[in-house]
């Protein structure tokens, strides 16, 4: 196989066990780091713990479908190649343009010819590795070039944070420190607890040029914000329901619309978020995961810390923003023109 797949990690999901344990030795005889699941429920967790390039999952077994996992794989990690390997009959191929619409990369009939998945599984990824924008640091740019986007993002972020208070709607200040520019490997260590969970908002940035924006709280935080958002005293809140879970989507879609509104204005580009998912994990699985576009993890990205405080309390989280080479060029080009245009 190609080096460039080495050691990308594959789960397989079966409860057929000879099956499972046959594609799993192929696979990593193949230089692909493999994990196994006997049902949807043990992937699920799985899938909570670490990241998989691409998950090989039977359609029909005990609990879980694999079309029930696939939605909700689809939120957790929606840059996964999914590909079902199933005995179910499709003879008109419902099931394969089902499953394609809803995000899944190739419907495959049991048996299957294990070169054949190997071929499907390599053909996702470089079709995947083909779709992502590269994603640019600072340290790609001079210093004045980095100063200039600097200003645009703290605006940008301001914009963002005025647009969270009007939502808000009572008496709550709301500060955002300028935007620091944070190695991606040590953005863990802004939080108390690296090694503990994480409720991020995460959204992908669609139009004229692609990015990443997510914003991340530890849970207690998360419930406070829930809390403020919804009126409630801080502390009511002690677990999501479906009214906290809106709510942060609310202030996340308000936060990146803001913020994306800033620098299409500044760049006379068309930008807008994707809706927001909420994720809820490890603070390391959900930093890589909106690290992974990085090809160099020391690379420097701008991190900005938002403090909400009411009544004597202060509560803090972190708004991240990864731009591709597109929008952040074109914000270049911009400023460029403009101050051309009045020397």
């Amino acid at each position: 196989m190609s080096t460039n797949w080495q050691g990308k990690s594959i789960l397989v999901i079966d409860d057929e066990e000879a099956l499972r344990t046959m594609v799993c030795e192929y696979l990593s005889e193949e230089g692909f780091d493999v994990e196994e699941s006997s049902s949807g429920e043990d992937a699920l967790f799985k899938i909570t713990q670490a990241h998989f390039d691409a998950i090989v999952s039977d359609v029909r077994m005990p609990g879980m479908s694999g079309f029930d996992l696939m939605y909700v794989l689809k939120k957790l990690c929606d840059d996964t190649v999914i590909i079902f390997l199933t005995a179910v009959p499709d003879p008109e191929l419902k099931l394969t343009r089902l499953s394609q619409a809803a995000g899944v990369y190739a419907y495959l009939s049991k048996p299957c010819k294990l070169e054949y998945l190997k071929n499907t599984i390599e053909n996702g990824l470089a079709d995947h590795e083909s779709n992502r924008e590269e994603i640019l640091s600072l340290d790609e740019f001079s210093e004045g070039e980095a100063c200039v986007l600097a200003d645009l993002i703290t605006e940008a972020t301001q914009n963002a944070i005025s647009g969270i208070a009007g939502m808000v709607g009572r008496d709550v200040r709301i500060n955002g420190a300028e935007p620091r520019h944070v190695a991606a490997s040590n953005v863990a260590d802004l939080l108390k607890n690296p090694e503990g969970k994480l409720v991020g908002i995460s959204m992908d940035i669609m139009g004229d040029a692609t990015g990443h924006m997510l914003l991340f709280y530890p849970p207690r935080v998360a419930y406070g914000l829930a809390d403020l958002i919804t009126g409630q005293i801080l502390g009511s809140t002690t677990s999501f329901d479906e009214i906290g879970e809106s709510a942060l989507k609310e202030m996340g879609n308000i936060a990146g619309g803001f913020f994306l509104n800033s620098l299409a204005d500044a760049a006379n580009m068309k930008l807008m978020p994707t809706p927001p998912n909420l994720i809820m994990g490890k603070a390391g699985r959900i930093l890589d995961n909106a690290f992974r576009p990085l090809s160099n993890k020391d690379a420097n990205v701008f991190v900005v810390q938002m403090t909400f405080e009411t009544n004597g309390s202060k509560i803090s989280g972190y708004f991240l923003a990864l731009s591709t080479a597109k929008l952040m060029n074109a914000l270049l080009e911009r400023v460029n023109s403009a101050q051309a245009a009045v020397s």
